[in-house]
């Protein structure tokens, strides 16, 4: 039997590939894939400058008038949103990619674990044995084994 272990949060994923052979009942786990985004872990202070943009104020486009701050109100959702859709499309990727796996698990922070799923193919959800709303990706492959329940 073999199955493929997706860890993932902002940051990026691990895909690992556990696999048991039954005649020996010998039981492996290798990494397969593993995509780090610096950005998913970086706080918006360290993405933008102190720097205060260079925008008109009000409405009347007059030149007599002083410059605005010009916010950007929305660059943290933002961020997130596209952190997450770059770690869907990377794990959709490799479980699309891969071959010869019964079914896959997955590991994900709470925080954006129902939102991953959603995002990925409704095949590849078929397929989602286990899903677990925890952070997982530094976890030891012995860890990984007892908390997917795999002997």
């Amino acid at each position: 039997m073999e199955s493929l272990i997706v860890l993932a949060d902002l940051g990026g994923y691990k895909v690992y590939r556990f696999t048991m052979d039954d005649l020996d009942e010998s039981t492996s786990i290798k990494l397969v894939k593993e995509e780090d985004n610096r950005g998913g872990h970086t706080r918006q202070g360290e993405r933008a400058t102190d720097q205060a943009g260079r925008f008109p104020k009000g409405g009347s486009g007059s030149k007599n008038g002083g410059m605005g701050h010009g916010e950007n109100h929305n660059e943290e959702s933002e961020s997130r949103r596209k952190s997450l859709e770059s770690v869907a499309a990377g794990v959709g990727g490799v479980l699309k990619s891969e071959s010869n796996y019964d079914c896959w698990h997955l590991a994900a922070p709470k925080t954006i674990n129902h939102q991953l799923v959603e995002l990925l193919d409704a095949g590849l959800r078929k397929r989602l044995k286990k899903n677990l709303s925890l952070d997982l990706k530094k976890a030891s492959k012995k860890d990984l084994m007892e908390r997917f329940e795999l002997k």
